[in-house]
């Protein structure tokens, strides 16, 4: 060992928004704390796998985000590091399916790493939960959001239409049919548009849905020029592990958020103050009519929601945490 820790990250893939959001984007702002830091990807061949085992023992703390293992491999994780932390920001204990969201594949694998971890770290206090059925050791860290380098709303220019907006993955886009009847109302009293970033495209009858493209550096410009963000969520028991990401990407850009009431979004809005939640559908309209005839509202709410997010929850805070943890076990 050194005296400067050295970690070794264990992704899935570049292309996985938690492995970016909770670890690419971290790298520097780490290394800047003091702190040697290594990226991987999760090796897939036997013979690459076995060649990462070979390399553990020369890290200090092997941080592994979000992949699962089965008994045999957790085990020779464990065995071959030091210290061991297991990161995750969904319920991958359970199945994404509409259907069936138990697999009992999934519980085990989900149980022999988190066993088996020196710290777990969660993304809201509902995974929090789950994985202290097998381990004492869980502390909640929210995703970490860009605040200091993307675009805010700029309130001093006023809205020729109000833009309702959306971002996500594709796979997210069957969310915003949860208030298509809200939308669909609101575009008969108001002149709105509904602007969707994302790599799939949306469509809703009677609704001027604007179809955006994701890239990283369109979302830091194009949601600065939403009106009002929004997050809805069937409530699900995999949607109760959703970490309330686009609620903070809203308001990192001093847009306010409207949020179903699932999963971590209870814990990050408070009520009418930096965003609303969402009880039930009919709400989405309640509020968004709100918003649309009450500018100074809208103003008040979106700053008051990048001044959370960017005390508890910005790139620069979470590496900070993530750091002291490092620290904190490579002390030990």
């Amino acid at each position: 060992m050194t005296n400067r820790p050295s970690v070794l990250f264990l992704y899935l893939d570049e292309k996985i928004p938690s492995s970016r959001i909770r670890v690419i984007d971290l790298q520097q702002l780490i290394v800047d704390r003091g702190i040697e830091c290594t990226l991987k990807k999760f090796p897939r061949s036997i013979l690459s796998k076995v060649n990462l085992l070979a390399e553990l023992g020369n890290f200090d703390v092997i941080f592994v985000q979000k992949k699962m293992l089965g008994y045999i491999e957790s085990s020779l994780l464990s065995f071959f590091s030091h210290k061991l932390v297991f990161d995750f920001d969904d319920a991958i204990y359970h199945r994404n399916s509409e259907t069936n969201y138990v697999s009992y594949q999934r519980k085990r694998k989900f149980r022999s790493i988190v066993r088996r971890a020196n710290l777990v770290i969660a993304g809201n206090y509902v995974l929090k939960k789950k994985a202290m059925e097998y381990n004492d050791n869980v502390i909640v860290l929210p995703s970490p959001v860009p605040v200091l380098d993307v675009e805010r709303r700029d309130y001093k220019v006023p809205s020729d239409v109000f833009v309702i907006g959306w971002v996500g993955g594709k796979q997210n886009l069957n969310q915003i049919t949860l208030i298509t009847k809200e939308l669909q109302r609101l575009s008969k009293e108001f002149d709105i548009k509904v602007h969707v970033i994302s790599d799939g495209e949306l469509d809703i009858t009677g609704v001027n849905v604007v179809n955006i493209p994701w890239s990283k550096n369109v979302q830091r410009t194009e949601i600065a020029k939403f009106d009002v963000g929004i997050m809805p969520l069937f409530d699900n028991p995999w949607t109760q592990g959703k970490c309330g990401y686009k609620a903070l990407q809203y308001m990192a850009s001093a847009i306010p958020a409207i949020c179903s009431d699932v999963g971590g979004n209870a814990d990050l809005i408070d009520q009418g103050i930096d965003g609303f939640k969402a009880e039930e559908p009919s709400d989405f309209y309640k509020y968004i009519k709100q918003l649309i005839s009450d500018e100074s509202l809208r103003k008040r709410i979106g700053n008051n929601g990048r001044e959370k997010v960017k005390h508890c929850c910005s790139n620069e805070v979470i590496a900070n945490r993530v750091s002291s943890l490092i620290f904190g076990l490579y002390e030990e």
